[in-house]
């Protein structure tokens, strides 16, 4: 075996093949596989999937394990599955943004999913030809899930191959231009599958129109469930949106019922532990349960797997019915631990797709399948109870890198956890803002702003869920509550019934005063003369309206995602792994800007006079003198951005020094002057 130095030699210069230890999403494409590793539960799962199929009838599959044990790599191997099975579609649902969101949420990333090209990664030059790779169209590229579904029905071929289909479905497109005429002539074909698999028909036409591209590029946003303008309704022939949670349902169900007996099903529910706001919060698990359940009764053909750590199940059956827990959980499938054995056939794995590597290796036959480390080494990283592929692959890598690095450099010392934090958050924020965004969920406003509540709450105010029509959040004081009302609606007739049951809201004093939220990126229209005139109204009566800038909504995705990760115990930076006290903690201390914005504006708190508030602030600051402004806001349970217009309009009273952090200062002569 070579030695030490020889073996940094040999090393230098070569990519460390355990940089990468983790799967954020199982439609992520690079794919890394040890099929030993959690054979057992892999096998459970497509157990589950061939019971659906052979019984036609829904089940459901609780997949759970340790942090870093492999779920999504799991879910990821299942996604891999279907692109070979005829029989499947894989869908994958993070946490929903509220029990009052579910439907909308489900058929947002179920119409996403089916929309992925999952079947037939590589086709051959026989099948589509070179030219038809560089086309788009409708015929033209590998299948997409709900296009496989489509011509099974068309052909009445249930077990047909992928590609035979595809010849299908490209001989069906090319009988006729795209547009208009093929989306005529595919018309008697789907009215017969809309009313013989009892199927929603202004879905169905949508659906048309997207796959013959009609107006696709409005239909796909009509089936990821916007509120569209009622042009772009009209355009594709239908008279309303999917934008309320009983036509999403019904949107979901049609797309279930299409897939008929030839395909099960994968419904992935993924992080079920993110959908507390707290540890008491159950709300959004019950919905979970209750929809889930509702939905295998009415369909015949869905695995509903529920992904979790296997410390919240008991969670999870307390939340739940015990009859649909025990629906939910009819299957189970374990994740375990590396053994010393199976750590043994990861590392291999990983050394084995190094090119650099295997070439030293065929130049000295001594070298092993595990070099540069022995046996020893990996079997001494395993503890008796067994190692997550996690936490192996970091070992590994530390090992690696150091006998790669000269023993004259010293190991840096530990990055402290909030500045982890902060570079995990700015990494995160600048990769969500470059994202296209198809849909301005207002729930990802409700819950990140609720969450944020939690973490920094003002003084003397509880948040909760609204339960009027036309509300979302409720902050409730004393003797005052606070209504906000989050509408990203295109469709100006939409928003204009909301502003309606505001202005109900506002006569009948159900709240003592509203804020109104709407995406920045989502003008008004001026043409929208009732639309306006009720908006102007809630204004003249006290209503805030706010507009949060596109920052604002990739901060909220950003905390939505991080939560979640916490929540489940899987929050890593680097080798360190972040709790979620720590998470929320940097984030009451370190808000990031849009945020606090939004919180701002969300928490601004009525006075009743100027000089009401000034004899508070000089109770509050007498004594103390200076404050951090984040502070005193907080305890007077008000906004930041109000109590720094106070502080510029009362110089006499007050001051502020700029920051970082921005203070607050008593002037000494308010004593005299206002005591």
């Amino acid at each position: 075996m070579p030695k030490k130095e020889d073996i940094h030699r040999l090393l230098l210069g070569i990519a460390n093949p355990f940089l990468q230890d983790r799967v954020d999403s199982p439609w992520q494409e690079a794919f890394q596989d040890v099929v030993e590793i959690n054979r057992k539960a892999f096998q459970s799962c497509l157990n589950s999937v061939e019971a659906v199929y052979r019984w036609n009838q829904s089940r459901g599959l609780i997949l759970h394990g340790e942090p870093g044990s492999g779920k999504t790599h799991l879910l990821q191997r299942l996604r891999f599955f279907t692109q070979k099975d005829p029989r499947t579609w894989f869908i994958y649902i993070p946490p929903f943004t509220g029990p009052g969101r579910f439907w909308r949420h489900l058929l947002e990333r179920f119409f996403y999913d089916i929309c992925q090209r999952s079947k037939e990664p590589e086709r051959s030059r026989e099948v589509c030809g070179e030219e038809s790779l560089r086309e788009e169209g409708p015929g033209h590229g590998p299948l997409t899930q709900i296009e496989e579904a489509l011509t099974r029905h068309l052909m009445a071929r249930p077990l047909d191959s992928t590609q035979e289909l595809s010849r299908w479905w490209r001989r069906i497109c090319q009988q006729d231009a795209p547009g208009e005429a093929l989306f005529k002539r595919l018309g008697s074909t789907f009215d017969h599958l809309t009313v013989r698999h009892r199927l929603d028909p202004e879905v169905m036409k949508v659906l048309r129109q997207y796959l013959t591209w009609n107006h696709r590029s409005i239909a796909y946003a009509y089936l990821l469930g916007r509120d569209l303008p009622e042009e772009e309704l009209a355009l594709l022939g239908v008279k309303n949106s999917l934008e309320d949670e009983e036509r999403a349902k019904q949107a979901v169900l049609t797309f279930c019922r299409l897939a008929g007996r030839n395909f099960t099903i994968i419904l992935a529910f993924d992080q079920i532990e993110g959908l507390q706001l707290t540890m008491e919060d159950l709300d959004g698990l019950r919905t979970f349960g209750n929809n889930t359940v509702d939905l295998m009764a009415q369909c015949e053909n869905l695995l509903v797997l529920s992904a979790v750590q296997t410390y919240f199940l008991k969670t999870l059956s307390q939340a739940i019915h015990t009859a649909y827990y025990h629906r939910i959980a009819q299957d189970e499938s374990v994740l375990e631990l590396l053994t010393r054995e199976s750590a043994k056939r990861l590392i291999e794995y990983r050394l084995s797709h190094l090119p650099e590597l295997m070439d030293l290796k065929k130049q000295d036959r001594n070298l092993t399948s595990l070099w540069p480390f022995t046996q020893q080494q990996i079997e001494q990283l395993i503890p008796a109870g067994g190692l997550s592929a996690r936490e192996l692959i970091r070992k590994a890598r530390h090992l690696l890198e150091g006998m790669i690095s000269l023993p004259s450099h010293p190991p840096l010392p530990p990055q402290p956890v909030g500045e982890m934090i902060a570079q995990l958050w700015g990494e995160s924020f600048e990769r969500e803002l470059e994202k296209p965004v198809t849909r301005l969920d207002e729930g990802v406003y409700e819950d990140g702003i609720l969450r944020l509540l939690q973490i920094k709450p003002p003084k003397g105010w509880k948040a909760h869920r609204a339960a009027q029509e036309g509300l979302d959040i409720i902050l409730e004081g004393k003797q005052e509550k606070i209504g906000v009302s989050i509408s990203n609606s295109e469709n100006m007739n939409s928003l204009a019934r909301r502003l309606k049951r505001l202005q109900d809201i506002a006569a009948h004093r159900q709240v003592n005063k509203i804020v109104f939220l709407r995406d920045a990126r989502l003008p008004i229209s001026p043409r929208a003369v009732r639309t306006q005139e009720r908006l102007r109204d809630l204004v003249q009566k006290g209503t805030r309206v706010f507009r949060p800038p596109a920052e604002a909504y990739a901060a909220l995705n950003v905390l939505r995602q991080l939560w979640a990760k916490a929540a489940e115990n899987d929050l890593t930076v680097g080798d360190t792994s972040v709790s979620m006290g720590q998470l929320q903690g940097w984030l009451a201390q370190n808000t990031p800007r849009p945020l606090q914005e939004l919180m701002d504006a969300v928490q601004e708190i009525p006075l009743s006079a100027p000089e009401e508030l000034a004899d508070r602030l000089l109770e509050f600051l007498d004594g103390r003198w200076v404050m951090p402004i984040q502070d005193a806001a907080q305890e007077l349970g008000m906004g930041e951005s109000e109590l720094t217009r106070f502080a510029i309009e009362k110089p006499d009273l007050m001051g502020l020094l700029a920051g970082p952090p921005v203070v607050l200062f008593l002037n000494p002569e308010a004593v005299s002057r206002y005591g």
